[in-house]
């Protein structure tokens, strides 16, 4: 499970982001009665899903992406430029054959790329579906992370390509 692999990653006085998804929803499920944490959010379900608990939440502001329930746009970026990390756990729509992390948005890819850019440790979240599609818009590349966590089996050449583009890839196990 990618959601309780996640939680190695986290101290239980940390400040966290979590992207929008369904794998990080599944982390803050994890996560509620962690009484400590501080945890920041574009994810308006994540939100509601934690606002009953000890948690100290933080939720950015900006415009309401419908189809996802994500935040998104100036605003919320404005907000995140001001903000630091100890983690953050990122999900995505696609990565390419060439380990490039894509979205369908332009807004999602500048927002992405600015809690990477603002967290001491940066971990994709992808589910073995992600891998080897594409998206109109380029967020960064799969090396910019500290670790990939994902479920997908990889062949030997896979592998070895992995290894050549300097990415830590982190099993997350069935």
């Amino acid at each position: 499970n990618i959601a309780r692999t996640a939680l190695r990653f986290i101290d239980r006085t940390a400040t966290v982001f979590l992207d929008a998804g369904t794998t990080t929803r599944q982390l803050a499920l994890l996560l509620s009665d962690w009484d400590a944490l501080t945890i920041v959010t574009t994810d308006l379900e994540i939100a509601l899903l934690l606002k009953e608990t000890n948690i100290r939440l933080i939720v950015c502001g900006g415009e309401v992406q419908k189809k996802t329930g994500s935040v998104v746009g100036f605003f919320a970026n404005q907000m995140l430029s001001e903000m630091r990390f100890d983690v953050a756990f990122i999900g995505t729509a696609c990565i390419d054959q060439n380990y490039t992390v894509l979205t369908p948005t332009t807004e999602k890819a500048a927002l992405k790329r600015l809690i990477v850019q603002n967290s001491s440790a940066a971990y994709l979240v992808a589910d073995s579906s992600k891998f080897y599609k594409r998206a109109m818009t380029c967020i960064n590349m799969l090396s910019d992370y500290t670790g990939v966590i994902t479920d997908k089996e990889f062949s030997k050449t896979e592998l070895e390509a992995i290894a050549e583009n300097n990415i830590a890839i982190i099993h997350a196990g069935g």
